[in-house]
């Protein structure tokens, strides 16, 4: 990249003359700027002489490394390449058809896949393939549904990928994977051991909300725990405390979807006042299929 730098009258800075530069911290020597790594980037200048006060522009690298084929799938291997992904994602690109693979223990903040309030918009539709690595999220959102690492997804298949550390959120259908599954899904030989602190109702281990999908989820673990914290609303002088509901550990909450989960198991813990199904929770007045075998479960910690 090459940074057209001027003065607020609009006459031409000069590097090193003018302003220094750095980009993600590291000092630029001369324009154009060379980038290799994709992901966040943040590029600052300073002013020197006359010139005083600095800016800074923060900007994404987006795009692969690979060809996203399931010979040659594309590669990530660290955060700023994560984020790279998401953003392709998040601005409209499902990578339908395309393989992802995790060739590294990471650490994220950034979600895949977009909802705007309650509405699902973006979302990733490949198959990603954890390879036995772990996502450390530390993922917070209270102003959109759907709080996961993978906020939407449609038509996607994820296959052996642990998922950890923390989401929050008070809005609704937040999950340790996965928030809205449409279209038809596999989740397979993942494992969740992320918290979900959860301020609303509606919340699931790897689907916070399936919609009307076909969704498989086979050879999971849920070793991970929920956090249920209750809120207060006033009205008319009254106040009233509130209890997150409706929270299953696999299957958080859907319409009219067809759900089938085999040899799955339930090891984690639940706090919380209110109603918790180890398995899957639905919309009373919808119709969902359910298929279920060998789904086993320990004792919740609190009650239930």
């Amino acid at each position: 990249i090459e940074p057209v730098v001027t003065a607020s009258d609009g006459t031409p800075l000069t590097l090193g003359t003018d302003f220094t530069a750095t980009l993600n911290g590291d000092a630029v020597a001369a324009f154009p700027i060379s980038i290799a790594t994709l992901g966040n980037k943040t590029f600052t200048i300073t002013g020197l002489g006359d010139c005083h006060g600095s800016k800074s522009v923060n900007f994404t690298i987006a795009g692969f490394n690979g060809e996203g084929t399931e010979e040659n799938p594309y590669i990530i291997s660290s955060t700023d390449e994560w984020d790279a992904f998401a953003c392709e994602v998040n601005n409209g690109n499902a990578c339908s058809g395309k393989y992802i693979k995790l060739t590294a223990d990471i650490d994220i903040t950034q979600k895949c896949g977009t909802v705007s309030g309650s509405t699902p918009e973006h979302a990733f539709s490949g198959t990603f393939l954890g390879n036995g690595h772990t996502i450390t999220a530390t993922i917070t959102d209270n102003c959109n549904q759907g709080t996961a690492p993978f906020r939407y997804i449609n038509g996607a298949t994820i296959r052996d990928l642990t998922t950890a550390g923390s989401v929050s959120t008070n809005q609704a259908h937040s999950s340790g994977l996965v928030g809205f599954a449409d279209g038809t899904n596999l989740i397979e030989d993942c494992k969740v051991t992320a918290t979900i602190t959860i301020n609303c109702d509606y919340a699931g281990g790897f689907v916070g909300h399936g919609l009307s999908s076909v969704t498989t989820i086979q050879g999971c673990v849920f070793a991970g725990a929920f956090d249920g914290i209750s809120w207060k609303t006033y009205q008319s002088g009254f106040t009233t405390t509130h209890s997150p509901k409706n929270i299953g550990s696999f299957w958080g909450w859907s319409d009219n979807a067809t759900l089938t989960i085999n040899n799955c198991i339930f090891s984690g813990t639940y706090s919380g006042k209110t109603p918790f199904h180890p398995i899957a929770v639905k919309n009373t007045s919808s119709s969902v299929k359910t298929t279920a075998n060998r789904v086993y479960y320990t004792a919740p910690s609190a009650s239930q």
